[in-house]
């Protein structure tokens, strides 16, 4: 938090909107979460937000095999 007044890039999990005033030059967010969960919804136009992609993939391979292995009976035995 000390670095944002110099900051033009952060890689972070969270931000929170009070650290918009502290970042003044901040034109470029990053995050490895795939959700908005830990974003406010409303950015200032400056700063391009990129969330992570990497989940979704592993999201839906796994959900395609629990609805495999419960619609075969896999699960059952446990």
């Amino acid at each position: 938090l000390a670095a944002l007044r110099t900051a033009e890039t952060a890689f972070t999990w969270r931000w929170k909107t009070e650290w918009n005033d502290r970042a003044p030059k901040l034109r470029y967010l990053a995050t490895p979460a795939a959700g908005h969960d830990f974003f406010p919804e409303q950015m200032p136009s400056r700063i391009l937000v990129h969330h992570g992609r990497f989940h979704g993939e592993f999201m839906s391979e796994t959900l395609l095999g629990m609805m495999l292995g419960f619609q075969r009976g896999i699960f059952n035995h446990f």
